[in-house]
């Protein structure tokens, strides 16, 4: 047993003398350079666009998103989606004269636009041109997107099946929102534009939309088509749905408006000053 402390002490004074001797002054060292790099300081690594595009939320699989501002361009538009897959939105879209946005013909596609806007172009009178977004394909969702200008905000009338969610439209000089067949629309808005939420399909299901200060608010020339618990304000023409034929789509007008219009008509579509 002392043996064996022996032994070990001597091994622990090797070790220390062996740290020891690595202290001493004049040691050469391999070191960065102390010296940094002129001009201002600077954020070195990835952008937090680049960061977030690749985090999956709880219990999925990462995947990477791409950046529409990344593709090519079309005959037409500035930007073409043509591959099915998730895609993002990192800085606003300036429009061009005579092109549209971004064109949609891929399906299966999701677009989150992350609240950056598309900022159309106008010609040498004032008036927009082109479409922001334009779909031709199904089964595509839209979300957390602004357009300001242009003709129509989102030409969704040659998709299907296609869903549209948290969106703005403002000063479109056609349509804020065009819908075609079999479409979800919920929670869009649509501020000073001709017609807010215009709808040429069928079997379309509107919901939680508002049009503000619109020349007609929402539009419905063909049937059946579905709106609950939409509001016109400011509008004109608050709702032309002569040519839909499903219902009952209720319509609550100013005159009956009161404390407990909500718990008689909770589907109602309101019309308001």
């Amino acid at each position: 047993m002392e043996r064996r402390k022996v032994g070990r002490r001597t091994l622990l004074a090797g070790v220390g003398g062996a740290m020891a001797g690595s202290l001493l002054p004049g040691k050469a060292f391999a070191s960065g350079s102390l010296n940094p790099p002129p001009g201002p300081v600077a954020y070195q690594g990835r952008s937090m666009a680049s960061i977030s595009a690749k985090i999956a939320p709880p219990g999925s699989m990462a995947e990477g998103r791409r950046n529409i501002l990344s593709l090519n361009p079309g005959s037409d538009c500035q930007f073409e989606i043509v591959d099915s897959g998730s895609y993002i939105m990192t800085e606003p879209l300036h429009g061009v004269l005579g092109l549209h946005g971004l064109r949609i013909t891929a399906s299966y596609v999701d677009l989150d636009c992350c609240g950056q806007p598309f900022i159309g172009a106008v010609d040498p009178g004032g008036t927009p041109t082109s479409s922001a977004i334009v779909c031709t394909g199904s089964v595509v969702t839209l979300s957390d997107c602004n357009t300001v200008g242009w003709q129509k905000g989102y030409d969704f009338e040659l998709s299907s099946n296609s869903v549209i969610w948290d969106v703005t439209a403002q000063g479109a000089s056609v349509a804020g929102i065009v819908v075609g067949n079999y479409m979800q629309i919920y929670d869009g808005d649509c501020y000073q534009c001709a017609t807010g939420v215009h709808i040429p399909g069928q079997h379309s299901y509107i919901e939680h939309c508002g049009a503000f200060q619109c020349a007609t608010g929402f539009k419905g020339i063909n049937s059946p088509n579905l709106l609950m618990r939409n509001t016109a304000t400011g509008c004109p023409v608050s709702y032309d749905l002569g040519n839909n034929s499903f219902g009952p789509i209720c319509i609550v007008t100013p005159g009956d408006i009161s404390v407990n219009a909500a718990s008689r008509h909770p589907e109602a579509n309101y019309q308001l000053p």
